[in-house]
């Protein structure tokens, strides 16, 4: 998911320097840039489409993307009878953090 938010970043500056030289002129070929765009948003149609899908696989799983730079997923649990979330970053090896539900990441302690 962080690979398709960094393609869909850049897709999307690729579209908006493609609307503005085809709004500035100055020579650009018009119709190439044109198609350029309609390209381009094609592509980034489709990236939303993986990125929602990949979204809907994990909700499936009962993830809940937290922050996706952090790569940051929380997923519902119980502890001593409470609804809790259990807390996985990218890169640890296993869920080994829990913090309450109305807490986040910074209250986060080991299970």
């Amino acid at each position: 998911m962080q690979a398709l938010q960094r393609s869909l970043i850049s897709t999307n500056e690729q579209i908006e320097e493609a609307n503005r030289r085809v709004s500035g002129g100055n020579g650009y070929p018009i119709e190439a840039l044109k198609q350029q765009i309609r390209e381009l948003t094609t592509h980034q149609l489709q990236l939303i489409e993986s990125f929602h899908s990949a979204l809907s696989q994990l909700q499936e799983l009962g993830a809940w993307v937290k922050d996706l730079q952090m790569g940051l997923v929380d997923f519902y649990g119980i502890r001593n009878g409470e609804y809790i979330w259990l807390c996985w970053k990218l890169g640890e090896e296993r869920v080994a953090y829990w913090h309450p539900l109305d807490e986040g990441y910074a209250n986060r302690q080991p299970l």
